[in-house]
């Protein structure tokens, strides 16, 4: 993670990687993998109207495609909407960086206390190096590195991660990492990002540390501009590691919208009406948009996919309402309810100590005698600490 050893659980959805691997055919078996966050920091502000999140002086963008989650003292993550975030909140962010001070978040961790450190991280490009003073700037935030352990030659134009103590628009580094962008081999190169720095006439842009060159390429999905999140395949240009020749280019132009979220919920569809692009979970009504991420098997599904009997996980705005009140759909990942274990998540309602039972949404929730119970923040609880508390109204 950012050059330090880190284990298996910490590769989630919208973790944004770089490794190398060998091409088995249908897979790969990969032999290095390095986890590179955008931002770690505490949330100065949350907007939740417009989907943003301010950490680091850098305004993060959330979109339907972004995971939100909080890491769990067993390592395992819960999922979050962003109205669950907090000022104050550690948070670990991965995406692209946009224009200005935005950063277009593939993913945002919650941490837990356990994990909570007064370290900051910040990745970005180094500007104004100045090797007498020991500074140089990533974006805004200016950065002290003369007491820092440095990996790597640092230079003007390259991509470098610092991780230390943050005073006002200052950080005290402690370690910075010359992040490698390099391609090699004859092996591809697949890259996902936002593009910036995009020259028409010389037909290349900037792409996660990478030059792109696609004047050889078929792109698809539109005309390419800055801020545009596109997928691109390519090979590594012969003696320049940093350039990369693209063969294709995929944009997604919609994945950089804000997409606010007030709320997150599980259950089973009851009832659906595909025409009106409606559907209910029990009591709980939705609509869903021309710009609502559906998703099966982690590929992007039409709504009329969707069925009866789908088990389903929505983020909902509960601001943005239909005429029939229904809460807006912002994403929703469906899996088939023959699915041997579901997961659910959300606050308590109905909740009966005697009977040990409650109720998430149109969901009763039921125990058995093996059932395990743990604080999001401080590790495994009794059953008797659970149920003797009323915990009405608690994320679980």
């Amino acid at each position: 993670l950012a050059g330090a050893p880190a284990d298996a659980s910490s590769v989630q959805a919208g973790v944004q990687v770089q490794g190398t691997a060998t091409d088995m055919g249908s897979s790969l078996q990969i032999h290095s993998l390095d986890l590179r966050p955008q931002l770690k920091g505490s949330i100065a502000s949350v907007a939740v109207s417009s989907g943003t999140m301010k950490v680091l002086q850098r305004t993060v963008v959330v979109t339907a495609f972004t995971q939100l989650a909080a890491k769990m003292s067993t390592g395992d993550a819960r999922t979050l909407s962003l109205a669950d975030f907090r000022s104050g909140d550690s948070v670990l962010v991965f995406g692209s960086a946009g224009a200005g001070d935005r950063i277009v978040a593939t993913r945002i961790e919650r941490q837990g206390f356990s994990t909570l450190q007064a370290e900051a991280m910040l990745q970005g490009t180094i500007g104004g190096l100045d090797t007498t003073a020991k500074s140089f700037t990533l974006g805004t935030t200016l950065v002290d590195y003369s007491q820092a352990r440095v990996e790597g030659v640092l230079a003007n134009g390259a991509l470098a991660i610092a991780a230390g103590t943050l005073s006002g628009s200052t950080l005290a580094a402690t370690r910075v990492e010359v992040l490698e962008s390099e391609a090699s081999g004859d092996g591809g190169v697949e890259l996902r990002g936002l593009v910036s720095n995009l020259d028409i006439t010389a037909k290349t842009f900037l792409l996660a540390g990478f030059t792109v060159d696609y004047s050889q390429a078929a792109v698809h999905g539109g005309t390419l501009a800055n801020d545009l999140m596109v997928e691109v395949e390519g090979l590594p240009a012969a003696g320049r590691p940093t350039l990369v020749l693209a063969s294709k280019i995929d944009i997604e132009s919609h994945d950089s919208t804000p997409a606010p979220s007030t709320g997150e919920t599980k259950g089973m569809i009851s009832s659906l009406d595909s025409a009106a692009r409606t559907f209910s979970l029990g009591t709980a009504n939705f609509w869903a948009g021309a710009a609502t991420v559906i998703r099966r098997d982690d590929n992007t599904i039409p709504f009329d996919q969707l069925k009866v009997g789908d088990w389903v996980e929505v983020l909902f705005d509960g601001s943005k309402l239909n005429s029939a009140g229904a809460s807006y759909a912002v994403r929703i990942n469906a899996e088939d309810s023959g699915e041997a274990i579901h997961d659910l998540s959300g606050s308590i309602s109905a909740f009966q100590a005697g009977a040990q039972t409650f109720a998430l949404g149109p969901i009763t929730v039921a125990i058995t005698s093996a059932t395990e119970y743990e604080a999001e923040e401080g590790g495994p609880i009794t059953a008797t600490a659970f149920w003797g508390t009323d915990r009405t109204g608690a994320r679980v």
